[in-house]
């Protein structure tokens, strides 16, 4: 069976109120009430969004906590030489503090064959742990580095 087209609603229609009826409204009047619903979810997603940033923080770069160290095809790599364990936290690198992986590489790379004091904190202590990068155009890794994850 098929219908008019025409909307039914379950209410009857009382016709002192068909003045007041959204339907009898100016083509403005409808739009601008259109208009505002719309704006009103804008609005209201644009202060969730706030409150998630502001309360809740926004995750950042990954904190600088070893979690894999790779292996050189010709041999040990020079972190795992210097003592460097997974799970190691570093704090500095000659004495500049490093809040971020994105800290470390181009200081690296920048000073092969060169010792670096690296500061780390492991199992809630401080040592200091000289590491001597090796030039990576000449060295390279070999397939797989070891890695651990935290327990969750």
């Amino acid at each position: 069976m098929c219908g008019s087209g025409a909307r039914r609603t379950l209410q009857p229609e009382v016709p002192a109120d068909e003045p007041r009826a959204y339907r009898q409204k100016s083509f403005g009047r409808r739009l601008s009430v259109a208009v505002a619903g719309s704006t009103m979810h804008f609005i209201i997603a644009f202060v969730l969004l706030w409150v998630l940033f502001a309360f809740v923080g926004n995750p950042g770069a990954p904190k600088p906590i070893v979690n894999a160290i790779s292996e050189l095809q010709d041999g040990r790599s020079p972190a795992d030489e210097a003592g460097i364990q997974l799970g190691d936290r570093i704090l500095s690198v000659d004495h500049h503090p490093v809040k971020t992986w994105e800290d470390l590489p181009d200081y690296i790379q920048a000073r092969p064959n060169q010792p670096i004091d690296f500061e780390i904190q492991r199992a809630g202590q401080i040592i200091h742990l000289t590491v001597t990068p090796v030039d990576r155009s000449k060295h390279h890794a070999a397939a797989g580095p070891r890695s651990w994850r935290p327990a969750a």
